[in-house]
């Protein structure tokens, strides 16, 4: 909009009126700090003069100086208060000073006065986004494209209101119009792109933001968004092309840099992986922003720096979002006690394979159990037989997280239980706002969330050692035996598949790891490729994610002077053949810094020994947890020199691998690891522990369920 207005009339000199000429020329041409001192002149002598301080205040806003800008608005609005332009720059100037309440208010009174302004119903809703209450700021979106149909902003900014509401037809309606109305235009591509991404209409979302480049070559945010599409799509080497070119136009972009080392991990492309992990690092202790903390679990193994990241993030999380009253725990004259978990994997999902069996173990007399779908689920066996595990199976997926912050409020949600943390299709700002009493971070990311809005993480006594406590936000609940859940009743298929069916030689010692690629490390694969040289009768038998990845590994492999024949890729297949398989493998050889978690029981389950390294931090001890609760310590080592060994005597021992695998066998079943009902009365006690802390407003550091007691 012009910075010409309208407003009470006063008379000027003809000195005055020749100055203040002067000055609208003046910032014409850019010569806003002349424009200014002009102004500044004529309201010594002038100071009733409402539209000198409302273009003294405009100049101030383009010069940048915000809160200057406020004081001179503010000036011009006491002056010419029916003047509702006046207000709606104030407004502008509020929000560009950080002060969005205010500027909320500013544009009620434009609209109070001009209820037809299109741009103040555009900044009003932009504002109550910012604020949170995105519900309240669609109408204004709504009404601002309805007084300015012609306005492709108006419909980009709906567009992405809807979106944000999970209304994703609305929202694709929305910018498909701002597209038709300003055609090329690389915003309103990338939106479009944006709404069909939550979609899963990855090839239509590329299209449009090949369209975007094609039209603005040099737009640096289609180029990152284009990567990070291709990457969601699983196109990880054209996707890996398409980050380092945006890595190299801007390499301060942690956002870049983090999808970047992510997808070289995924294609096992390790050339300049290390000096993108140093320049993370960098900017980490930096104090900029960080790339995002589920990468950093596989690319550092300090305890300090995962602290470090997940800290920053949740404050970046938490800077987007409004501040709500924390939600107290209050006492009920009877009931149970509610408790809901949030997740979007409740389908045929790692989490779900590992928790469905405590779900429907739940003591229904104790605990009210909700489950809070936030994603779309693949229909199937398991999601049915998660629906029927639950009291409430509550679908949100095409919920706005305000709208299922408002949900958990009213339900009366006592405990909420994060199955996320920040792992794949998360959405931790509804934990972020602080909607039940008591927030638990558990099993779906295996480190601290950082920030203060979660209060508490599970974990067992070899999983967070009390020595490392001090790296961790939450506070720490430990369960006996150990943190992960299991379910008992897993099917493992009855057929027991051939080695020749996988590819793997007959008589051949085989070495296997179905860990995701992101968590191999040249570090690992050369104490891999040592095993292999000194064994040369043995075979790697590995997870096949993408032909480039394998292609990838098997060169890596010849570089050490192996054959890359000697490893082999397996396929995905259904669970329980997937089970079965295991039964063609010698030993498992767990990752280092970030363990097998739920692959690590998959083998075990299936009556595979798994070899680990322990580390530091939470992801790598996971596996270590759960040989110690399965009575196999001896199966865990604590540095990569006795872990290389004990692969090899145990390659070259039968002796010792045949009572490795029987003392398994013997254990699986009377062990606690598997033992659902005995995980799922600890987990239940640790609940009703820490709702009974709430209601006397205690704050322990630890909660020790075996022993009983709070610290």
């Amino acid at each position: 909009m012009s910075a010409q207005t309208s407003s009470q009339p006063v008379p000027l000199s003809a000195q005055d009126a020749e100055r203040f000429k002067r000055a609208k020329e003046c910032f014409a041409r850019g010569e806003h700090e002349r424009a200014a001192a002009l102004l500044e002149a004529l309201l010594q002598v002038n100071p009733a003069f409402a539209r000198g301080w409302f273009l003294l205040g405009y100049t101030e806003g383009v010069r940048g100086r915000f809160e200057a800008a406020v004081e001179r608005l503010e000036h011009a609005v006491q002056l010419a208060q029916d003047d509702a332009e006046f207000r709606y720059y104030l407004a502008k100037a509020y929000a560009s000073a950080g002060r969005r309440a205010a500027a909320v208010q500013a544009l009620r009174d434009t609209l109070a006065r001009a209820p037809g302004h299109a741009g103040a119903h555009l900044d009003l809703g932009l504002n109550l986004q910012a604020q949170g209450e995105l519900e309240a700021a669609i109408p204004h979106f709504e009404t601002a494209t309805r007084l300015a149909p012609e306005s492709a902003q108006a419909h980009n900014a709906l567009g992405m209101a809807l979106r944000e509401a999970q209304r994703f037809e609305d929202a694709e309606r929305a910018v498909r119009a701002a597209c038709h109305l300003a055609p090329g235009d690389a915003t309103s591509l990338r939106n479009l792109a944006a709404v069909l991404k939550s979609q899963r209409r990855w090839d239509e979302a590329i299209a449009a933001l090949e369209r975007s480049l094609a039209g603005s070559p040099d737009d640096a945010k289609s180029r990152v968004s284009l990567g990070i599409m291709l990457a969601r799509a699983g196109r990880g080497e054209q996707a890996i092309e398409m980050l380092r070119r945006a890595y190299e136009n801007d390499p301060a972009d942690a956002g870049v840099l983090g999808w970047l080392i992510r997808q070289q991990e995924l294609a096992c492309d390790w050339t300049d992986l290390e000096p993108l992990t140093q320049t993370a690092r960098s900017q980490l202790h930096a104090g900029g922003r960080t790339i995002h903390p589920f990468v950093w679990l596989s690319r550092t193994g300090s305890a300090q720096e995962q602290r470090l990241a997940a800290d920053r993030w949740a404050q970046q999380l938490q800077a987007d979002r409004p501040r709500r009253a924390v939600a107290q725990a209050t006492p009920r004259a009877a009931g149970r006690i509610r408790l809901a978990y949030l997740s979007a994997d409740f389908y045929d999902h790692a989490m779900a394979y590992l928790m469905a069996g405590v779900f429907e173990q739940h003591d229904r007399e104790r605990f009210e159990v909700t489950a809070l779908s936030l994603g779309p689920g693949r229909e199937g066996e398991m999601r049915s037989r998660l629906r029927r595990s639950f009291e409430h199976f509550v679908d949100v997926s095409a919920t706005s997280d305000e709208e299922v912050v408002r949900l958990i409020e009213a339900s009366g949600i006592d405990i909420a239980v994060d199955l996320m943390g920040y792992t794949h299709n998360a959405r931790t700002a509804i934990l972020a706002q602080r909607p039940a009493a008591i927030q638990v971070n558990y099993l779906g990311y295996p480190g601290t969330m950082g920030g203060d809005f979660i209060d508490y993480i599970l974990a067992d006594e070899f999983v967070i050692p009390r020595s490392e406590q001090a790296h961790y936000a939450e506070k720490i609940v430990y369960l006996p035996d150990c943190f992960q859940a299991n379910d008992s009743t897993r099917e493992i298929g009855e057929r027991r598949p051939a080695r020749s069916d996988a590819g793997l030689p007959a008589d051949a010692f085989v070495y296997c790891c179905f860990n995701s690629n992101y968590k191999l490390n040249p570090t690992l694969f050369d104490v891999w490729m040592r095993l292999l040289q000194r064994n040369p009768r043995s075979v790697l038998w590995l997870l096949r994610e993408s032909e480039v990845a394998s292609a990838n590994l098997r060169r890596a492999a010849q570089s050490r002077g192996i054959d890359p024949a000697r490893l082999v890729f397996a396929g995905r297949t259904r669970p329980q053949d997937y089970l079965a398989r295991y039964r063609l493998a010698d030993l498992f050889l767990d990752t280092l810094p970030f363990n097998a978690g739920a692959t690590a029981s998959d083998a075990l389950w299936a009556g595979l020994p798994i070899l680990t390294c322990a580390g530091q931090v939470f992801a790598s001890r996971m596996a270590g947890s759960l040989l110690h609760a399965l009575g196999l310590p001896e199966l865990v080592t604590h540095s990569l020199e006795d872990y290389e060994a004990l692969a090899f005597k145990l390659a070259t021992d039968e002796g010792l691998l045949r009572e490795t695998k029987a003392k398994l066998a013997r254990n699986r079943l009377s062990a606690p690891l598997f033992d659902t009902g005995r995980f799922t009365r600890n987990l239940e006690a640790a609940y009703a522990t820490m709702w009974e802390i709430a209601r006397r407003g205690e704050r322990p550091r630890t909660i020790d369920v075996r022993r009983g007691r709070e610290t």
